[in-house]
């Protein structure tokens, strides 16, 4: 499934050239997963197949406005594939491919309390270093069961230097 994804956000991301407009793609998108994720009744109409597709596309029109084509279309393509249950994954892959073409990196710090700013800098030094990124973005979770330490996710790769871990690790 992995595969469909990627191939329809590349796609996507390769209709145009211009990051102005892929921004924007990715600021449209994300709207339209929101609404998506907040509406039910939404989810349902595009996904019923008793729904005419004609019904589905102005609902789709409707929510991303006529400005923009290129998602609209995208949209439009992926309930005639009877994918649109894929959106949000879609969405993930959009934002890593826009990540990738401005050298970004996100992570995601998991720490047992809260941590000072001079940790953090050194953090994002670090996986900077490692990824050979100019910006590194991230968010922090703070989980009282790693014990300490901390764990680090940078997309499917977990660097774990937790104690709750090493303690693991003994036993």
């Amino acid at each position: 499934m992995a595969n469909v994804v990627n191939n329809y956000v590349e796609a996507l991301y390769y209709s145009t050239n211009n990051s102005l407009d892929r921004t924007q793609i990715e600021k449209d998108l994300q709207k339209f997963v929101k609404i998506s994720n907040d509406n039910s009744n939404l989810k349902k109409i595009l996904k019923d197949p008793r729904i005419e597709e004609g019904v589905k596309f102005e609902v789709i029109d409707e929510i991303v406005g006529k400005e923009n084509n290129l998602l609209s279309n995208f949209l439009k393509l992926l309930v005639k594939g009877k994918r649109v249950n894929l959106i949000g994954r879609m969405l993930l892959e959009y934002e890593k491919m826009m990540r990738n073409s401005k050298n970004e990196l996100f992570i995601k710090i998991i720490v047992s309390s809260e941590i000072d700013d001079n940790q953090i800098d050194k953090i994002i030094q670090k996986f900077k270093d490692i990824y050979k990124v100019s910006t590194v973005k991230y968010s922090i979770e703070i989980n009282e069961k790693i014990l300490g330490g901390i764990k680090v996710v940078v997309g499917n790769t977990v660097y774990d230097a937790s104690i709750k871990r090493q303690l693991d690790q003994i036993f």
